[in-house]
């Protein structure tokens, strides 16, 4: 089914891959250690719901509007990175704290 002689490898391939760190992973570490448990639950819930946008854009036929929408990708992008920027300034990053490869950091 689906194209997938070997299932067991495909299990195991599969499992293995989920235990890499990527960026999804240490951003759930991130905002486990900095904001608890509720930081760690609104992680998840971010990731999943970034996901299954993912997915079903992906089963919708997104890459095809993408290349026909140019403009429309950019448009996300941008609005990605405001929002981003937007996390980062209400979460205090970049507010004056220095770290330990700055070069005035006197620690």
């Amino acid at each position: 089914m689906f194209g997938i002689s070997d299932y067991g490898a495909f299990t195991a391939a599969f499992v293995l891959l989920l235990f890499l760190p990527g960026p999804g992973n240490l951003a759930l570490i991130t905002s486990t250690s900095q904001g608890g448990l509720a930081g760690g639950v609104a992680s998840v819930l971010g990731l999943l719901l970034g996901d299954q946008i993912l997915l079903w854009m992906t089963v919708a036929g997104g890459g095809g509007a993408a290349q026909n929408l140019p403009r429309f990708v950019h448009g996300a992008a941008v609005g990605g990175r405001r929002v981003s920027g937007l996390v980062r300034r209400q979460n205090g990053f970049g507010q004056g704290r220095r770290g330990p490869l700055d070069s005035n950091h006197a620690g």
